[in-house]
């Protein structure tokens, strides 16, 4: 993946040199090439970029500090960093919208992956990959099991019409189990999640070797891959 990316151009000499290298190696399919977007560039423009990039990976913490003009490191401002204020869930709505005109999956990274509160609203902006934490990985998976999609996207719906006066996590605290019903945190869990159609996979990251943690496909629609690096990083 590319990070950091403000031109389609980027991409481009990017894949150039795969394509170069791939020639001199020998190497055919060449793997994916994916681009990070983590400034409101990348967002504005992510029906370009899906054009010559082959998945998208949100940076969530880069994208919520560059949006909301907070340096996330500033020992009192960084406390003012939400990434769930609308302006944020609009970007991520956007870079979605734009991903699917040309069939482009979209994944996020970050520690908004890892916040329950988030992750119905993140299912229902259209996010089909989540980087996780290690600890959070068990946790999150359960819920993303016990949630309902259409339920997920009248969520986000909601959300995205909030002002920067109201917080969307309000919302997205309430449980939204299959049927669209709104339960509180001491209900009984219920087993249906997912439409079958629909796969959100959960990313257990890891600084060291990536271990795939296996999830019940068949029961849940969600499967469990592998992947490099730091949650709380990008």
């Amino acid at each position: 993946m590319l990070p950091l990316v403000n031109s389609v151009d980027e991409v481009l000499e990017l894949r150039a040199v795969l394509t170069s290298l791939g020639q001199e190696l020998g190497v055919s399919p060449l793997p994916e090439l994916g681009s990070m977007v983590e400034t409101p560039a990348a967002a504005m423009l992510a029906d370009r970029f899906a054009t010559v990039a082959d998945f998208f990976s949100i940076g969530s913490n880069d994208l919520t500090q560059y949006i909301l003009a907070i340096d996330r490191v500033h020992p009192t401002l960084g406390r003012k960093l939400d990434g769930l204020h609308p302006a944020v869930l609009r970007a991520i709505s956007a870079i979605v919208e734009g991903a699917s005109l040309h069939k482009r999956w979209v994944g996020l990274c970050g520690a908004l992956g890892s916040e329950p509160a988030a992750v119905p609203l993140l299912i229902g902006l259209g996010v089909t990959e989540l980087s996780v934490s290690i600890p959070m990985v068990p946790e999150i998976k359960a819920q993303v099991r016990s949630l309902d999609l259409a339920a997920c996207r009248k969520l986000a719906e909601r959300a995205l019409a909030l002002d920067t006066r109201q917080r969307s996590a309000r919302w997205s605290k309430r449980p939204i189990l299959s049927r669209g019903r709104e339960i509180s945190k001491n209900s009984k869990r219920q087993s249906k999640i997912l439409n079958d159609h629909e796969h959100v996979f959960v990313c257990q990251v890891s600084a060291a070797r990536p271990r795939l943690d296996a999830a019940d496909s068949s029961a849940a629609g969600c499967r469990a891959s592998a992947s490099f690096g730091a949650a709380g990083s990008s």
